[in-house]
């Protein structure tokens, strides 16, 4: 056997943890493992029927040593910084917890943190259709209990925007509005403070043109639209009381594609509100700008408490250009509204936009 990378030689005084792989097991036993920073691990192969490695993450990482059947002498490394080390066997497994594949925790306390792990369903989905996402199967350390999870929904890699979900039970839901690929995250915490962090790719396919309106969730939300002052034709007339989850436009059923389409939310307590026009492939194909049905405009907002806001849809430059030489347009306004419990109330009507 000829080693390729460095083996690390842990001094008398540290601790050593020991993972090993079972004979005819094309995995690492146990797979994850804790140490204090200045501890080590050691991997042992006692002469298993296939060949395996140990390689970590990282760029500049090289493998532990070639694999082989046995690991003679079993390599040893050290961790003197805390943090998750990820590793893998070349033969086997690969980056990223793919195959067999491990992790050794560095911290204080040298003791396992929680396993962050959740499905997406349906994954691909379709945009305007509920994603529900469910992590009952993370688990912590014994006589630990798992205090939050945090989910990163639009993908951008942090946690707390408005459309990402905080929260003590392991499910959620999301309604993606535009098609789109995207990296959702899971944060779990536990009752001591120790978290773990796991990724999964979700993909958003387009809806079909001019698809069936969604029906309401029961019971009712708690998002309504607010009336207009006066009555006009597309609004609801002042005083009256407005259905659940409509919304009323501040210049009626047509609008301008320079100045864009005006409308009024009003939420009953926090809130994100998210509103696009669409147009149908032959309106895409008359303006040359595609042969499918395509988003032209997209605006959210954010509600902190309970009141009224304005939202504005401004067309894209590159759609305002393009239609400039047709007259009326017909559009499809979707409008997507997540009170703070987390239910989502989805809205859609036509609109003309003139020029």
């Amino acid at each position: 056997m000829i080693a390729i990378g460095t083996i690390f030689v842990a001094p008398a005084w540290a601790a050593t943890q020991t993972v090993s792989i079972g004979p005819s097991q094309n995995m690492f036993i146990p797979s994850r493992v804790a140490v204090k920073p200045g501890e080590s691990v050691t991997w042992t192969n006692p002469g298993s029927e296939e060949p395996h490695n140990v390689r970590f993450e990282g760029s500049g990482e090289v493998p532990l040593l070639a694999p082989d059947t046995i690991f003679s002498p079993a390599p040893t490394r050290s961790f003197p910084a805390e943090g998750a080390y990820r590793y893998y066997c070349e033969v086997h497994g690969g980056p990223g917890g793919a195959g067999m594949s491990g992790v050794v925790y560095v911290n204080a306390t040298g003791e396992l943190p929680p396993l962050a792990q959740f499905s997406v369903a349906p994954n691909p989905a379709v945009s305007g259709n509920v994603v529900t996402f469910d992590a009952s199967a993370s688990t912590v350390a014994t006589g630990r209990a798992i205090a939050k999870y945090e989910w990163d929904l639009n993908g951008n890699g942090t946690f707390g925007d408005p459309e990402d979900r905080t929260g003590t039970t392991p499910t959620t839901s999301q309604t993606y509005l535009v098609a789109q690929d995207l990296n959702v995250q899971l944060r779990v915490t536990d009752s001591q403070g120790a978290t773990d962090v796991v990724t999964r790719a979700v993909r958003i396919g387009a809806a079909p043109a001019n698809p069936p309106a969604q029906p309401l969730p029961d019971p009712p939300p708690v998002v309504a639209a607010a009336p207009q002052p006066a009555a006009e034709p597309g609004t609801t007339p002042a005083g009256a009381a407005p259905a659940p989850g409509a919304f009323s436009f501040r210049n009626g059923a047509t609008a301008s594609r320079a100045r864009g389409v005006l409308l009024k939310v009003t939420c009953a307590g926090r809130c994100s509100v998210t509103a696009t026009l669409a147009i149908t492939a032959t309106v895409a194909r008359k303006a040359r700008l595609g042969r499918t049905a395509m988003t032209i405009g997209t605006a959210r907002a954010t509600l902190a408490a309970a009141g009224t806001k304005s939202v504005t849809i401004r067309l894209t430059r590159k759609a305002r250009l393009r239609m400039a030489r047709l007259g009326s347009v017909s559009a499809t306004l979707r409008l997507a509204v997540v009170g703070a419990s987390g239910s989502t109330v989805r809205r859609q009507r036509a609109v003309t936009l003139r020029r």
